[in-house]
């Protein structure tokens, strides 16, 4: 089934943001930094923008990258060091690609998918598996498993981790982490401090499926109260249409709702709800592949608030939650201001924001310095670009 889908946003308070073109501001590369000499992609920064994750098949970005593979990376943007973050819990290298990393708010864990067989021991499934990597200690530890340690019979997709590196969510197809699971896809919560796994899809009836789409339908906040996650299922008012539903599970409560609910509209290509998890609640963001929609995102006190409607007629979408940054038709990643006013950062797709809104990672699509895809991040402050993707 294709599902044309975009991401419109809309932030608390403000106005209308308006799409215009300014000068792109220079860009400032740390001293003698070497590009990676392979294309990188999938950033995720962390709370306050110091330390960006990344997937790179470059291999010069570390010393001793010889397994060729796509790898995890992490850049601290302070001390301006590259480190690689798939490796095992004495350094040896991934036998397999990984992907899909995020990054705790102090850069200490990072969390992330491979397909890799020797990261830990007696990994025999063949599957893809959920990681997390202790960057003090080095040790790496498997998540998607069950309470006592039985393998997972199917592959994990999409894994975020808490602002403490204590919480994390996944979602995966596997039927034996939990008693009585017979549903087709469901989303886990993982608590490292309690050592603890809990299914929190089990509210959701077995017709439905998880939303994958774009790998983003389980989310979890900051303080690790707050998980998020889409559902689809058959339209039983129109065959062949589906619908899809946004559901939120708290910590306080125990228990997954839904929060919004949307269908297929019969005369076009329509798109799905998802939400995001944010500290004080949760951010609905709503796909929609032919006309635009406000959709009133919740932000936490101290965060900047954004107002943003993006018209599907170029496939434009926002990355985020209310959050400072759209691509649209031309490739070009946006900067959107509670003026109405539009920046242009550079040409570049996949943009991902910190929390604090002041960060904008992305993938440097413009060929310079290296005709390979580059991660930079533009800095809302001082409305500079930096190369990630270096040694």
């Amino acid at each position: 089934m294709h599902r044309r889908t975009f991401l419109i946003a809309i932030g608390a308070g403000g106005l209308l943001a308006a799409v215009s073109a300014m000068a792109a501001p220079a860009v400032a590369d740390s001293p003698a930094g070497t590009p990676g000499n392979g294309a990188s992609s999938q950033a995720a920064v962390s709370t306050t923008g110091r330390y960006v994750v990344f997937r790179s098949v470059a291999t010069n970005l570390v010393a001793g990258d010889t397994n060729g593979k796509a790898d995890i990376f992490i850049r601290d943007r302070v001390a301006n060091t590259t480190k690689r973050v798939s490796v095992t819990s004495g350094g040896a290298q991934a036998n397999a690609d990984s992907s899909r990393p995020s990054v705790s708010w102090e850069g200490r864990y990072v969390v992330f998918l491979s397909a890799a067989s020797n990261l830990v021991p007696g990994d025999t499934n063949g599957k893809v598996d959920a990681y997390r990597k202790d960057l003090a200690t080095g040790r790496l530890v498997r998540i998607n498993t069950s309470a006592a340690g039985a393998q997972a019979n199917a592959a994990a997709d999409t894994v975020r981790v808490s602002a403490d590196g204590n919480r994390i969510v996944f979602a995966t197809t596997a039927s034996n982490l939990v008693a009585g699971d017979n549903r087709p896809g469901d989303v886990f919560l993982r608590d490292m401090a309690a050592g603890a796994l809990k299914r929190i899809t089990e509210a959701v009836p077995s017709t439905q499926d998880l939303d994958n789409d774009y790998g983003v339908f389980a989310d979890i906040s900051p303080n690790g109260q707050i998980s998020t996650f889409s559902t689809f299922y058959a339209d039983p008012a129109f065959p062949g249409h589906y619908c899809g539903q946004a559901w939120v599970w708290s910590a306080g409560t125990g228990r997954s709702v839904v929060k919004a609910t949307k269908c297929d509209d019969p005369e076009a290509s329509r798109g799905y709800p998802q939400v995001y998890a944010l500290n004080d609640g949760f951010a609905p963001v709503l796909h929609d592949g032919m006309l635009s929609e406000q959709v009133l995102v919740t932000r936490p006190a101290g965060y900047p608030s954004f107002t943003v409607r993006i018209d599907a007629d170029c496939g434009r979408d926002v990355s985020g939650w209310g959050k400072a940054v759209v691509r649209d038709c031309a490739g070009q990643v946006h900067r959107i201001g509670n003026d109405g006013q539009t920046t242009i950062v550079a040409p570049g797709k996949e943009p991902a924001v910190s929390d604090d809104g002041l960060s904008v990672a992305y993938i440097d699509t413009s060929g310079a310095p290296s005709t390979w895809n580059q991660i930079r991040v533009w800095d809302r402050r001082t409305g500079t670009s930096t190369l990630i993707s270096q040694r």
